[in-house]
């Protein structure tokens, strides 16, 4: 005990204070985190609500839009999972881009979703192809008979 307290008067040693707040990582950085997963859960909720609106507009063939709409659920689970796990410090403290990184896959994921959800499909219909014109020459001539020296009225020939 005595040590202890020579050892508190030296210059240069201090006591850890219990009440202080010690930081593994910066709360800017825990900050941005946050705010960026609110990014993403906006973008996972926006993705759902137009899943779940095509799908009640389209009800003949609304299936890939609720299938769509719960792959979107079971993946902001596993999102939401990878986030729980680094607040948590099963993931570790040092993993923090792993985050942005499964926010990044959710939001193009998304994306792509809402994209596959408004696209129209156009059924072009064959269009027949004409038949193929041909130019027809005629030309009329007139021809005389030699032997009684009549004349044969014009007829027209086709040349093709």
């Amino acid at each position: 005990m005595a040590e202890q307290q020579q050892q508190q008067k030296q210059p240069g040693f201090t006591t850890p204070n219990e009440s202080a707040i010690y930081h593994e990582v910066s709360p800017r950085k825990i900050l941005g985190l946050r705010i960026f997963n609110g990014f993403v859960l906006f973008f996972i909720l926006l993705s759902f609500l137009i899943c779940l609106v095509r799908g009640q507009v389209n009800k003949i063939d609304s299936s890939p839009d609720y299938i769509l709409a719960t792959n979107i659920i079971i993946s902001s689970l596993v999102a939401g999972m990878v986030s729980w796990w680094y607040r948590t410090g099963v993931l570790g403290v040092e993993k923090y881009w792993f985050v942005i990184l499964v926010g990044c896959v959710m939001i193009f994921q998304c994306l792509t979703t809402d994209i596959y959800v408004f696209h129209k499909q156009v059924h072009i219909l064959p269009t027949p192809t004409p038949a193929p014109t041909t130019t027809v020459v005629t030309s009329s001539y007139t021809m005389a008979n030699i032997t009684n020296g009549t004349t044969i009225p014009s007829t027209p020939l086709l040349h093709v």
